[in-house]
């Protein structure tokens, strides 16, 4: 998808379409309707007030969100760090198989799985708030659909449909990576192992964010650099 097609545009909506700021955590949603005389007309490309950046059509968004949530929860990295497990090896043997099924339980919840809830949740609220007494009855009753309110329709059975598959498909997925007959807690020793290993990261996660601040300019930025100070925020909240 083009930078143009994302981008929300009176000039090309031929009916009233709800539009989103695309910075993670902005409530702002705009009504987006058609330019009146063709393509004359202010505010051809809304933007947000806040962040200043062009908003993108909900149902557009919604996937690509989505998606990109799914790449965080199930990435390659989100599987034990290679020291921790050697530790564990090493001086827990016998709690290994335990732990790294504890390990994987956690990882949904500490890489923010829960925020998606929330966040789709504020979404469907405020979607609904922008729209006017016939489009909110429009979704209630499907008797009630004409054509002028067709897009908006779309675009709130979009984020319900969305976010429907996208939870059947994260206990699916989830149900892959962890046994829960093997979930038990762990030793007390092994919890002390585990809390010099979380102020260890935290320490270099410190180093890391001074380290990008150094290297990296406005204009150019080493996305490894970026990813790996990241997954580490991640292993750290999974570990707490």
């Amino acid at each position: 998808m083009s930078n143009k097609e994302k981008k929300a545009s009176r000039k090309m909506v031929k009916k009233e379409r709800i539009a989103i700021c695309p910075y993670f955590g902005c409530s702002h949603l705009k009504k987006i309707k058609p330019l009146k005389f063709g393509i004359f007309g202010f505010h051809k490309y809304p933007k947000c007030p806040k962040h200043k950046i062009s908003l993108v059509y909900t149902d557009d968004f919604i996937g690509n969100f989505l998606h990109a949530v799914n790449a965080c929860l199930f990435d390659v990295k989100s599987f034990l760090s290679e020291n921790l497990m050697n530790m564990i090896k090493t001086r827990h043997q016998e709690e290994r198989n335990a732990f790294f099924h504890g390990w994987m339980y956690c990882t949904s919840i500490g890489r923010g799985a829960q925020v998606v809830s929330n966040y789709m949740d504020g979404l469907s609220r405020a979607y609904m708030k922008v729209l006017s007494k016939k489009q909110r009855k429009a979704l209630e009753d499907e008797n009630y659909h004409t054509s002028s309110n067709e897009m908006i329709c779309l675009g709130f059975n979009k984020i319900v449909t969305e976010y429907a598959t996208f939870v059947k498909e994260f206990r699916e997925k989830s149900a892959l990576f962890y046994d829960s007959r093997e979930l038990t807690p762990i030793s007390d020793e092994l919890q002390k192992i585990l809390e010099m290993w979380l102020l260890n990261i935290l320490n270099n996660i410190q180093l890391q964010s001074m380290k990008i601040k150094d290297e990296l300019t406005p204009r150019e930025g080493n996305i490894l650099l970026v990813k790996e100070y990241y997954d580490s925020l991640l292993h750290a909240g999974t570990c707490a």
